[in-house]
Order: C-alpha cells, then sequence, then structure tokens
C-alpha cells in the first residue's frame, strides 16, 4: 500500500523511498510453500516499478548458495549479489560482520522460520501459505498467528487450484488475501504479471 501510494505521487516520491525504509519480513507456512520464489518475484517486479531493494537470507537455508551456483558473479564489498538486476544477500551467519548496503527497502526471507520474523523489528508480513488441501490447517494457523502480530500483513496462498476455497485466517481481512499467479521464472516478472 505504502509503494502505491508513493508511486501515485510520482518522482519525488520515488525520491523520498530512497531516503526512508521499508522491511518486508517474508515466511513460508511450511517448508516448500514457496517464500523465497515468491520473494525473488517480488524483488524483480518492484525493480521493475522502480524500487531498489535487497531479497536478504535470514536462514541457512542454502538458497543464497544454489543461486550463486546458478547464477554465478561476484560479491560486492556488502556481500551482496546480483543477476539481471536482482540483488540478493545469501545468509552469512552470525560471525560475519559486513557493512550495511544502501538499499532502504529489504525483504527478509526467513524461510520457514515463523518465530523468528514474529520477534524482530519490520514494518509489514508477507506469509506465504501452502494452499495444498492437506495443508490447509497449518497453513490457517500459522496465517492467524501472523495477523495477530497486529502488523499491516498481506497473505499469500500458493499451491492452489482454481477454484479452491481458502480458510480466513482468525481475524484476517479477505482484500490482504491473495492466491499466487503462475510465474516459473521469478527473474523474469512483467510489471503486469503479479498484480
Amino acid at each position: 500500500e505504502r509503494l502505491i501510494q508513493l508511486k501515485n505521487m510520482g518522482t519525488a516520491a520515488k525520491d523520498r523511498l530512497q531516503s526512508s525504509s521499508l522491511t518486508i519480513a517474508l515466511f513460508g507456512s511450511k517448508p516448500g510453500a514457496g517464500a523465497t520464489h515468491i520473494g525473488i518475484g517480488l524483488s524483480v517486479y518492484l525493480r521493475n516499478l522502480g524500487y531498489p531493494n535487497l531479497l536478504e537470507e535470514k536462514t541457512d537455508s542454502g538458497m543464497g548458495a544454489g543461486l550463486f551456483a546458478y547464477a554465478g558473479g561476484v560479491r560486492d564489498q556488502y556481500g551482496l549479489l546480483r543477476h539481471h538486476g536482482f540483488v540478493w544477500k545469501p545468509y552469512y551467519g552470525p560471525g560475519v560482520k559486513l557493512k550495511e548496503p544502501p538499499i532502504h527497502v529489504k525483504i527478509l526471507d526467513y524461510g520457514a522460520c515463523e518465530e523468528a520474523v514474529l520477534s524482530g523489528e519490520i514494518d509489514a508480513i508477507l506469509m506465504v501459505c501452502d494452499g495444498s488441501q492437506w495443508s490447509s490447517e497449518t497453513s490457517w494457523q500459522a496465517a492467524s498467528r501472523a495477523v495477530k502480530k497486529g502488523l499491516p500483513y498481506g497473505i499469500i496462498y500458493n499451491h492452489t487450484v482454481p477454484g479452491a476455497r481458502i480458510r480466513l485466517p482468525e481475524g484476517g481481512e479477505a482484500d490482504r488475501c491473495f492466491r499466487a499467479p503462475y510465474f516459473p521464472d521469478p527473474f523474469s516478472i512483467e510489471k503486469g504479471e503479479l498484480q
């Protein structure tokens, strides 16, 4: 919502966004729910709209190492890697101290570590729920806990079939729950694809 407001205000608003910060915590209802895939797509989408951002891996899931092997590249002074304009920071562990990069819009990928997300300092929560029928109860419980945090949130249901009914989380609002679009290559998201 904040990005849309700024977009509607024009170039001066985008300049203000560069000097302000926005931290979105991203996590999945379970391993394999698709949080990283959705996070990469969101990061590329925002970049395509003119919002520089960083996807930061917050757990040792191996995503960062896998992306490095896939994309190649060189780490910069902040430990960041780039692939066709997508910028990510792999998980380095608590022993590695790096300078903070000058990117103010951050998507923090917590994988399925819900506890870490709900205890951190963040501006908004973006939760990816496995929308398959056999995961519906687990997804509902996790989404209900995210809503109770009291932060701005969005819940994305991934792996759903058309026409499937989704049970809203306890206290959740229907206009904050979305069905994930099908996009097999998150590195090539076009402007209209995630709307």
